[in-house]
């Protein structure tokens, strides 16, 4: 019997980077108290993730939450 195809997406590497930014900014505006590396702890894969393929925006929006503080 053949083995019945995958209906799961694929994913463009920009298309992940989006709906990764967008999980963190989303999970940030929940938790307005809490330090990016509290919200990441939180959320380790989405964390993971990004600073595995977009270290440099990661760093970035640290140094914006800690100029907002």
């Amino acid at each position: 019997m053949p083995k019945k195809a995958s209906a799961k997406k694929v994913f463009s590497l920009e298309e992940k980077r989006g709906r990764y930014r967008k999980k963190l900014e989303k999970a940030l505006q929940s938790h307005p108290n809490l330090s990016l590396g509290e919200v990441m702890g939180k959320n380790g894969s989405t964390y993971s993730w990004l600073k595995q393929h977009v270290s440099e925006w990661l760093k970035n929006k640290d140094a914006d939450l800690k100029k907002d503080t």
